[in-house]
């Protein structure tokens, strides 16, 4: 059987848990600092991979991962690079009710409702704010929603990493601000990771649409 994870692991795994969803940079900053400040053993191994590697060992008996997805920037995007980005999250490792569940269980009903609208319409690419926010007047009457709920149910799915701002869009200031309706937000790399079993079977995206995502494991 697997060893326990140390105490530096737990640590990282944790705070991978509350960030959501992190750039590859991010992650290995968050393990860096651990690393640095916990005993020899402290993270398992000398090299991120391999610890992530050892996490891994003991998460899949709780059905979970950390898994990395490799994305392209939109193209017009402003850091003026092509180069993929990876992403880290602590993933279900099946798609299966449980975790669907999960998910919907996330928001009432009638918020649940409209979130299933808004990962549809970003499916088939970024969307205003305003336009995502308005896709209540769409619900079926059980589930009409006002604007209250409708945006915090919106804006909890940008706090929780499911979507985000696009890049390149919002590049001036007022479309900058806060909860600006002018800014688009698009799919985030967690709705890939967690959620492709909606995004594929249910809202239309071709599976080869889907970013590579990678993993680290013994």
């Amino acid at each position: 059987m697997a060893e326990s994870l140390t105490r530096g692991q737990k640590m990282f795994n944790q705070r991978l848990l509350a960030e959501h969803c992190v750039t590859e940079e991010v992650a290995r900053g968050i393990w860096n600092t651990i690393h640095e400040a916990a005993d020899d053993d402290g993270m398992g191994a000398d090299s991120f991979e391999a610890s992530v590697a050892l996490c891994n060992t003991q998460l899949k008996f709780c059905g979970l991962e950390i898994v990395a997805v490799s994305i392209k920037p939109p193209v017009g995007n402003n850091s003026g690079s092509n180069k993929s980005l990876q992403h880290y999250a602590v993933v279900n490792m099946f798609p299966d009710a449980m975790a669907k569940k999960s998910f919907t269980n996330a928001f009432h009903l009638h918020q649940y409702a409209f979130v299933r609208l808004v990962l549809e319409k970003l499916v088939e690419g970024p969307a205003a704010r305003s336009t995502l926010i308005n896709l209540r007047n769409d619900l079926e009457e059980a589930h009409k929603l006002a604007l209250d709920p409708t945006e915090k149910a919106l804006q909890k799915l940008l706090d929780e990493k499911w979507i985000q701002e696009s890049s390149g869009s919002g590049s001036d200031s007022a479309s900058r601000a806060l909860g600006s309706y002018a800014a688009k937000l698009c799919l985030a790399p967690r709705a890939y990771m967690e959620l492709g079993f909606l995004l594929v079977d249910e809202f239309g995206m071709h599976q080869d649409d889907l970013p590579q995502q990678i993993y680290h494991r013994l």
